[in-house]
């Protein structure tokens, strides 16, 4: 029968492309799964949709439901804690699996006894689900460059401490190394999937990268409000230094990270006409050496930023969260 994955999909007011999302999963060519669907607390019956369209359509599919929400993370400890599988999978409700997606990855993993994850390329989709150009490419380019089986822990740990090239949506884990390095537990806000993927190496587990652009990943207006954008990446600089805390070989990859975080920041605040706000964080940027951040600084003097060049800046810096 082959090794069961259990699939976690959390929701949140996810009506609108809930059935796309779980379709992709019953359409599988890997049928060893269990799909649970946690709704985590939704104020509207998300729920009593999907089991209105699921409920009696295939036993391998369950429902929980959240009184109080814990975001998409809680929701998926929640569900995993009643799971039993060998391999976890994980799906968001506004993105969509190929077929071949769960047969690749488990066929790889059994192939490959020294990973713990396996994660493919992905494509970019819009409200319609048409496929969308660069932004994947690039993604896929990045992937492309990491020579995940060659590097060793300690140099695994800091590829993935310095860019987070492994998506939640496109990836499998053995539950096993999951359960070990913890999860996302104690993770903050916006560092659980990339705290993951760093824990996991620094425990010593491999990680194997399939070059196939299995997953959709839905682009929209509803993904990440500016606001969210800042919560996450104060939650990635708390996790930034709970890695290097646990982990001191990463202290040294600190300034790199830090660059990176305070750039996305400064384009999210700019973008969004906060450029007075953003003064201190391009003060920091200054200081760690960057002469590209007296640009930002001009750039800061003027009103909501939607022009061409701001947005050709968010495109040269582009790297993974």
């Amino acid at each position: 029968m082959g090794l069961l994955v259990d699939i976690v999909l959390p929701v949140y007011q996810g009506k609108r492309w809930l059935p796309a999302a779980v379709d992709s999963v019953l359409a599988q060519t890997y049928l060893h799964w269990r799909l649970t669907i946690v709704d985590d607390a939704s104020p509207d019956d998300t729920l009593a949709y999907a089991q209105a369209l699921y409920g009696q359509r295939d036993e391998r599919i369950r429902f929980l439901r959240l009184e109080v929400g814990r975001r998409a993370p809680g929701a998926r400890m929640a569900a995993l804690a009643g799971g039993v599988g060998d391999l976890i999978a994980f799906l968001d409700q506004d993105d969509v699996w190929h077929p071949e997606k769960l047969a690749r990855q488990v066929a790889c993993l059994q192939a490959r006894p020294g990973a713990a994850v396996a994660h493919t390329d992905v494509r970019h989709i819009d409200d319609d689900g048409r496929e969308m150009g660069g932004s994947a490419r690039r993604e896929n380019a990045v992937r492309a460059g990491i020579l995940y089986d060659a590097l060793d822990r300690e140099a695994l740990t800091r590829q993935l401490f310095l860019r987070n090239s492994i998506r939640l949506v496109s990836a499998v884990v053995r539950r096993e190394a999951f359960v070990q390095v913890g999860g996302f537990a104690g993770l903050p806000f916006g560092a659980e999937d990339w705290g993951l993927w760093v824990r996991l190496a620094a425990a010593g587990f491999g990680v194997a990268h399939l070059p196939e652009p299995l997953v959709d990943r839905r682009l929209h207006g509803e993904n990440v409000s500016a606001r969210q954008r800042l919560e996450r990446n104060q939650g990635l600089w708390r996790g930034m230094e709970m890695m290097a805390a646990q982990f001191p070989w990463l202290v040294a990859e600190m300034p790199a990270r830090q660059s990176h975080l305070l750039r996305d920041d400064i384009l999210t605040r700019l973008t969004a006409g906060q450029g007075q706000q953003a003064r201190p964080q391009i003060g920091q940027y200054i200081a760690l050496g960057h002469r590209v951040g007296w640009l930002f600084w001009a750039l800061s003097l003027s009103g909501p930023l939607q022009s061409p060049l701001l947005r050709l800046a968010r495109r040269v810096f582009q790297q993974f969260l």
